[in-house]
């Protein structure tokens, strides 16, 4: 993992080019597949790009979308519309199915940028209702067995990942070839750093930054959680048996 920042120049192109440049020179002992293209995840985030979406700083949201269900785009559309920052415009991302592998082609989502204008709130009032909204349409989809996910919304940074490998990502999403997509910092990740299987929604980098350590099954992590009935009786009996009556 690692980052490109140019924090006292304005956005460009070429921050982009570096870290789509350094992320294929990353190289991992595994996770990749023998066709050569399917890798264990790899992804790039990015301030959102004005110049090639049409909006201007601070008056632009993006909502990243991996659609693997038609309601998706419906139920994402209504609860943010209903938090009271609606989506003005739906753009597919451009992107070549060619420079995905087998496996992650069979998988591969609809991929989808809702675009949203500031309904006249602060940046942080208005980043902080774009993840609420998030979370809420989540929520719902999983209740509702929508099969979606979302690697990024918000009006400062974009996700781009996949289940590919590093030196396929920008193959994959053209947009990051075109010169009109700026940023004045870029995140770069490959590979899941995870033991469970390769999955299009765990990607790296994650919404806010990326993590190198190592996830241990999260099934089994979350079983942990909860401690089988003999732990609690056993903890029971520990706390008579430090607190009785001595003789």
């Amino acid at each position: 993992m690692g980052f490109v920042a140019t924090p006292a120049l304005p956005a460009s192109h070429e921050v982009v080019e570096l870290g789509v440049g350094a992320l294929a020179r990353l190289a991992h002992r595994g996770g990749m597949d023998s066709d050569g293209k399917s890798g264990d995840g790899a992804g790039l985030l990015i301030q959102v790009p004005h110049r090639l979406l049409g909006g201007r700083p601070g008056r632009l949201a993006v909502a990243m979308l991996f659609e693997w269900d038609s309601r998706a785009r419906v139920l994402l559309a209504e609860e943010l519309r209903h938090a009271g920052t609606p989506i003005s415009e739906w753009r597919e991302v451009p992107v070549d199915p060619g420079a995905l592998g087998e496996k992650a082609l069979a998988g591969a989502p609809s991929i989808w940028q809702g675009l949203i204008d500031n309904p006249q709130l602060p940046p942080d009032e208005w980043e902080e209702l774009l993840y609420r909204t998030r979370k809420s349409a989540e929520s719902r989809a999983a209740a509702e067995g929508v099969r979606m996910y979302l690697p990024s919304l918000s009006a400062r940074t974009v996700v781009f990942k996949g289940l590919m490998a590093g030196t396929h990502l920008a193959d994959f999403y053209l947009d990051l070839l075109d010169p009109d997509c700026e940023s004045a910092l870029a995140v770069f990740h490959q590979r899941y750093s995870t033991n469970t299987l390769p999955d299009w929604r765990n990607a790296q980098p994650f919404r806010m930054l990326a993590h190198n350590g190592e996830i241990n099954t999260l099934s089994g992590g979350r079983k942990a959680r909860t401690p089988p009935p003999w732990t609690t009786r056993w903890s029971c009996w520990c706390d008579w048996a430090r607190t009785r009556p001595r003789p």
